[in-house]
């Protein structure tokens, strides 16, 4: 959620069809349009919990103040937020979603989907290890044809965790991730072979 923001908000973008308004795509396959808005409010004024006290008209001025959505300023980008349920479409469906995009005057320049388990391949495959190889092949094919980047997420597996836990320095943890290899990433080696950029990320407890 923070990328998308941080790319809207101190990026200019310039779209492959001059006539389009350049946005950023998230696509949340986990909280709905409701609470991803609350995690936006709560990211520029603090407590989710006070969008409550403004009328939605208000709520949304002080929004658009920051610069994140931007329907009456079409020379600024914007944030586009899709909410669709776990495993309810796949890689084609979200390539379709881009392309009516474009037919309401819009293209798409960032596209953040969270996160990678909570869409299908277009081969549906039944085993997960398959499934997540295709599932980020294709996502590969479609930000190359677009000329895009596309950002997701992927739980490292327990063998990561263990490595990150038993160290006791922040020296310790790098180390770990230095040592860390694609068997760590999920249950698919083929997850940091189909990316250009793999972050590890760890949260102390």
């Amino acid at each position: 959620m923070n990328s998308a923001i941080w790319a809207v908000k101190y990026n200019k973008f310039t779209t492959r069809n001059p006539k389009l308004k350049p946005v950023v795509v998230y696509l949340t396959m986990e909280n709905n349009v409701v609470e991803t808005i609350k995690r936006i409010w709560s990211h520029f004024f603090g407590n989710d919990s006070e969008i409550s006290k403004y009328e939605p008209v208000d709520a949304a001025r002080m929004l658009e103040q920051q610069k994140i959505f931007t329907p009456n300023r079409p020379d600024l980008p914007e944030l586009i937020i899709w909410h669709r349920s776990t495993k309810s479409i796949n890689t084609a469906d979200m390539n379709a979603l881009l392309d009516d995009l474009e037919k309401d005057g819009k293209e798409c320049v960032f596209l953040v989907q969270d996160y990678v388990k909570r869409i299908r391949s277009t081969v549906n495959h039944k085993e997960l290890r398959f499934e997540l190889s295709i599932v980020s092949d294709e996502f590969a094919s479609i930000a190359k044809e677009r000329e895009i980047p596309i950002l997701t997420a992927m739980q490292l597996n327990r063998e990561a965790f263990r490595e990150f836990e038993a160290s006791t320095t922040m020296e310790g943890q790098i180390s770990a991730v230095e040592k860390m290899g694609a068997s760590n990433v999920g249950e698919s080696i083929d997850l940091i072979q189909n990316v250009d950029k793999f972050c590890p990320l760890y949260k102390e407890q």
